[in-house]
């Protein structure tokens, strides 16, 4: 069931309360990311324009491009252990960042850790179903909230 996402309430309240409404709600997503409701997952998604992070983004998607680009490829065991280090890192920083949930369901998978790789991949799933769930439904392409350019259409 969508109904459109209100983002100027979710802005006011995250700035407000960051702890309540984002914080607390993420500490979730990372950990039991299927515990959270449609409003909760609203909150984390489109509420992570509104925090700060503790870094620049630009560096962040450079230091991303450097991950994704071992994650599609047939690369050794210990090379992905070794970029897989690297995108923990980066989760830390921004667990939202959809991209890097395939890289490290992909990386997990590389190095048979199947259950940590179907994890990243549900939390995925749950960021798609969130943007999916912010339309309108007036429209053949309902309307989404961009956080980032990788994601206009999901149709």
């Amino acid at each position: 069931m969508s109904s459109q996402v209100n983002i100027d309430q979710i802005k006011i309240d995250v700035t407000s309360d960051p702890k309540k409404f984002y914080y607390d709600n993420l500490e979730i997503f990372k950990t039991d990311p299927k515990s959270l409701n449609q409003e909760q997952l609203n909150y984390i998604y489109y509420g992570n324009n509104y925090v700060d992070h503790g870094f620049k983004r630009g560096d962040f998607m450079t230091d991303l491009g450097e991950v994704t680009k071992f994650s599609d490829r047939n690369i050794s065991f210990k090379k992905a252990t070794e970029i897989l280090e690297k995108a923990k890192i980066l989760y830390q920083k921004n667990p939202l960042q959809k991209e890097l949930l395939l890289d490290l369901q992909k990386l997990h998978y590389k190095i048979k850790e199947e259950d940590k790789g179907d994890f990243h991949f549900s939390q995925y799933q749950l960021l798609l179903k969130t943007i999916n769930n912010s339309g309108t439904e007036k429209l053949y392409f309902s309307p989404l909230v961009v956080t980032n350019f990788q994601i206009k259409w999901l149709h």
